[in-house]
């Protein structure tokens, strides 16, 4: 899709959200007021091809500020935890995530990402383990996949095969 077709779709999305700014016309309802809003000669599309304008036009401001906070808060734990990790290979792992998560949020910012579950698990997924992880921080739990990190405390004859 041309960015000038996005910008026209775009603009219906703004215009929608325009006249119904609280509650929106409801969960997948663009299809319907795209079509009777659409201009002459302009392709029917199912979605204005960016999530924030989607949750603008069909859910309101309501959604829109949910959805906002989720994000802020989910990217605010994800930087704390990059923060407190001390090991360089946990920390850069947890940088790749926290990277993944948020050039997911720029690209469903201008695409229709959001309905591809493929593409949108692994950002539940990843923002998921980065909450985890920084639960696990605050708790003072290591991750680490290195040999004998979790069997701290653990007698080590006890984990031998033979019999003591």
């Amino acid at each position: 899709m041309s960015n000038f077709a996005r910008w026209q779709l775009w603009s219906e999305a703004v215009n929608n959200w325009k006249i119904n700014p609280i509650k929106g016309t409801g969960a997948q309802s663009f299809p319907i007021t795209h079509l009777m809003n659409r201009e002459k000669g302009v392709v029917f599309c199912k979605q204005p091809h960016g999530l924030p304008y989607r949750l603008l036009s069909e859910l309101g401001l309501i959604a829109f500020a949910v959805m906002g906070a989720f994000i802020v808060v989910s990217i605010s734990i994800s930087t704390l935890t990059i923060h407190k990790i001390k090991d360089r290979w946990q920390r850069g792992l947890a940088s790749a995530i926290l990277a993944s998560t948020v050039i997911y949020l720029i690209h469903t910012s201008y695409d229709w990402d959001w309905n591809i579950l493929a593409v949108t698990m692994p950002y539940f997924l990843f923002t998921g383990m980065m909450v985890g992880w920084y639960g696990s921080i605050k708790q003072g739990n290591r991750l680490s996949g290195r040999p004998g990190a979790g069997h701290r405390g653990v007698n080590e004859s006890a984990l031998d095969d033979e019999p003591v």
